[in-house]
């Protein structure tokens, strides 16, 4: 069965576009990093709390193969991000 019957990857979607926007309304910058971790971060929130309500079973197969989708999603975004945005930087961390 396919993946996206199984999940809800535009509520995913949607609920990090919101924290994006937030971020951007905010005044701080956003890079094609910063969108890739907030989209894996909010498709891990969506999984444990379908698994904990007992919505899907807990599939170590299922999380690996929606990771996968997601990260093809969130490089999208990432990038149309990147062509539309003033020029970003990483945060250099070391």
């Amino acid at each position: 069965m396919c993946i996206r019957v199984l999940f809800p990857i535009r509520s995913i979607l949607a609920d990090a576009e919101v924290w994006i926007g937030r971020t951007l309304a905010s005044g701080l910058l956003v890079n094609p990093v910063d969108v890739f971790t907030v989209v894996m971060g909010k498709t891990v929130e969506f999984y444990t709390r379908a698994v904990a309500e007992g919505t899907i079973d807990a599939r170590e197969d299922f999380l690996a193969e929606l990771v996968e989708e997601m990260a093809g999603e969130a490089q999208a975004i990432g990038k149309a991000l990147a062509e539309t945005a003033p020029c970003v930087r990483q945060l250099a961390l070391f």
